[in-house]
């Protein structure tokens, strides 16, 4: 029998969706800014990608996709036919979660980012003149590496199972693209992270030019329908009305009028270097974000190892002292002041608000962390809050350990 060479990381079933001809697609190239017609197996592929060496002999794994593609085939082209998600039954959603976890590992960014890590992390030693006996990894260590990442699968499934999926229809004047690395991340929140286990996470999945199977964290919804509830008449309260309804009916939504350019911009964000679709035209914004963010042109990785000694800046957190608090199922951003954040004395003031009052006061706090001008200068996890009314405007807060022997611990040490 003979050997697979061509290797996709994108699946063929995949990119036909995206075709625009009988086995053709554009692809455009962001390094160097060209598109051109390719063939279906020659797009998202590379030769021998799915294969490692052992012992001088060469072993290949591209055949372990094969029941995954399968699965995805068949999943996608159920929802294009009915766009609908209430046509999946509580298998299929099952399996469509593991396509989706297979596909983010199965991508050339998973395995580049491994080699860029180490890469960063040697050029800090260097510069710190750490003499380690640390290598970068080889190609083959990197392919083989990845292989063992499926050890992982199981808690990335745990990860993502609780999200909540639906299904956004692209504008009328322009179609979804998609690219080398497809499942894209995004977190609205200036906190939040894009781990599968981060709160606020949103999942991207572009199937067809017209559909993307989207998956939220829970939280975002919870936050919409509190939103909804509460606040006036507004474009957000319909827009969230509108997600709201098609989450519970299956049906397509749109997140407004820059739905298409919001997504297909993360495909031009998250992906390695190469992007597809089925018209030429398409690929006009991405050439416009690279012109303006030339790092995109190709890239090795999302991971960027923070200088060692120092906190991370995080540059979407606003200026100013502000605490972020994380419960199991909701998560919140408020400005403090008179803060106090010495060891065993973590405390701080806001503006008496009933709203934030009450939330608080019915959390149950699993950690708890305070920015300074976008650097997170203390994190505490499994805590509890103390409320002291200062005046008729300022609420005083005090951040506790729920054991009382830590505190107890920490108070004898600070009077000693």
């Amino acid at each position: 029998m003979t050997e697979s060479k061509k290797h996709h990381y994108v699946p063929q079933s995949l990119l036909r969706n995206f075709k625009y001809d009988k086995n053709k697609i554009f692809v455009f190239d962001k390094k160097r800014k060209v598109s051109y017609p390719s063939s279906i197996i020659d797009a998202g592929s590379e030769n021998h990608f799915n294969t490692v060496v052992r012992n001088g002999e060469r072993l290949n794994f591209e055949a372990l996709f094969q029941k995954n593609d399968d699965d995805l085939a068949c999943l996608v082209e159920k929802i294009i036919d009915n766009r609908n998600t209430h046509c999946l039954t509580v298998l299929d959603k099952e399996k469509l979660l593991s396509v989706v976890v297979v596909q983010i590992i199965r991508t050339k960014m998973y395995r580049t980012s491994m080699k860029s890590v180490s890469e960063q992390l040697m050029r800090q030693f260097s510069e710190k003149e750490w003499d380690l006996d640390l290598e970068i990894p080889t190609e083959n260590d990197v392919r083989e590496s990845s292989l063992s990442s499926y050890k992982y699968f199981k808690s990335q499934m745990e990860a993502i199972s609780g999200k909540v999926g639906f299904l956004i229809r692209s504008n009328t004047n322009e179609d979804f693209i998609i690219s080398d690395n497809p499942i894209t991340r995004h977190n609205t929140f200036p906190y939040g992270g894009v781990g599968l286990s981060c709160h606020g996470i949103e999942v991207y999945f572009p199937i067809s030019p017209n559909l993307t199977f989207a998956l939220y964290c829970p939280t975002i919804i919870k936050k919409m329908n509190s939103y909804v509830v509460y606040q006036p008449e507004s474009r957000t309260k319909t827009l969230y009305q509108s997600i709201l309804k098609g989450i519970d009916t299956g049906v397509p939504v749109t997140l407004g009028k820059t739905t298409s350019k919001f997504l297909n911009s993360l495909q031009v964000s998250n992906s390695s270097r190469f992007l597809y679709s089925n018209s030429k035209d398409l690929f006009c914004n991405a050439n416009e974000i690279i012109n303006k963010n030339p790092d995109l042109a190709e890239v090795k990785t999302q991971i960027t190892v923070g200088e060692m000694g120092k906190a991370p800046i995080n540059n979407k957190m606003p200026d100013g002292e502000w605490v972020v608090i994380h419960s199991t199922h909701d998560h919140h951003m408020f400005p403090v002041f008179n803060v106090s954040n010495e060891i065993g004395d973590f405390k701080f003031s806001i503006k008496r608000n009933n709203d934030i009052e009450g939330v608080l006061s019915s959390m149950n706090i699993k950690e708890i962390s305070l920015f300074k001008n976008g650097s997170e200068v203390s994190h505490m996890k499994d805590v509890r809050l103390e409320f002291s009314i200062k005046n008729t405007s300022e609420l005083m807060i005090k951040v506790l350990h729920k054991l009382d022997f830590l505190n107890k611990i920490i108070a004898s040490k600070k009077e000693a």
